[in-house]
């Protein structure tokens, strides 16, 4: 692993994570049929797969609501894989030099190739590559970056898994999201109410609230009150409640009332673009 974080070190467009600091599967809630795919294709990667020759998976694109998650959700891609975590920021590729993001693409590849296995995580692929066919104003750079993109997706057979992740498909190349560049398509939507009890059950264990502590009925209101919350409002509404538990009497752990959480939820303030 070492040797993979060397070869990114100097590299300004791919950020190496480590697995030892890539979260626990269990701290992500509403993508248990996420985690299930990725489970059956981790067997891809393993003596008795390569024996056979098992085709590699490719990766998989995660469409979905801002605050959703979908980052993190590459990080538990890479746990699940047992893979270290590769970050790259498509938009640094491009460069004022002729020639020059070309042949930085081709770098990238190139690297990400040698690593023998990596989770590669393109995030908020909509901002690079929104448009990217129909891109005149720069002499055709960016078709030729997407280009050499595709091409790479399209061949490639080897351990690196590529998350794609993007808030939506319209404006997106309608080429870049065929069957044969990535396995599958995930859309994370607004998390169901099952859902939101398990995200809401992971953000309060992690502060030291035991989730038990609140009734049945008093979960029933809290789950109607953030109806419209993804996961981000959900881990805000715990934290302000902790907030006004602490305010209430400092001398405590900060574990929030059922009124004090309930009332929390209420207030936080639910934006979508």
């Amino acid at each position: 692993e070492a040797t993979k974080a060397s070869m990114l070190k100097k590299s300004e467009i791919l950020t190496y994570v480590p697995r030892s600091e890539i979260p626990a599967s269990d701290t992500i809630g509403g993508y248990d049929e996420l985690l299930a795919f990725v489970r059956q294709r981790s067997l891809a990667y393993t003596p008795g797969a390569e024996r056979i020759g098992l085709d590699m998976p490719k990766g998989i694109v995660l469409v979905g609501t801002p605050g959703t998650g979908k980052s993190k959700a590459a990080e538990i891609i890479a746990r699940e894989l047992g893979l270290p975590l590769v970050m790259f920021d498509f938009s640094s590729v491009f460069n004022s030099l002729v020639g020059a993001s070309e042949q930085r693409i081709q770098d990238v590849i190139n690297i990400v190739t040698a690593m023998g296995g990596c989770v590669l995580l393109i995030d908020e692929a909509v901002m690079a590559l929104g448009g990217a066919v129909d891109s005149t104003g720069d002499s055709g750079v960016t078709r030729r970056v997407f280009g050499k993109l595709l091409t790479w997706l399209a061949k490639k057979n080897d351990r690196t898994f590529v998350v794609m992740t993007m808030n939506r498909i319209k404006d997106m190349p309608p080429e870049l999201l065929r069957k044969g560049r990535f396995d599958e398509i995930f859309y994370a939507d607004v998390p169901d109410e099952d859902e939101r009890r398990s995200i809401f059950k992971i953000h309060m264990t992690k502060r030291g609230i035991d989730p038990t502590m609140y009734t049945e009925s008093e979960w029933k209101s809290f789950l109607k009150a953030s109806a419209e919350f993804v996961g981000s409002e959900a881990e805000e509404a715990i934290k302000t409640a902790r907030s006004a538990a602490f305010q209430a009497d400092q001398s405590s752990k900060a574990v929030p009332t059922a009124a004090q959480l309930l009332q929390a939820v209420e207030e936080v303030s639910v934006t979508r673009i």
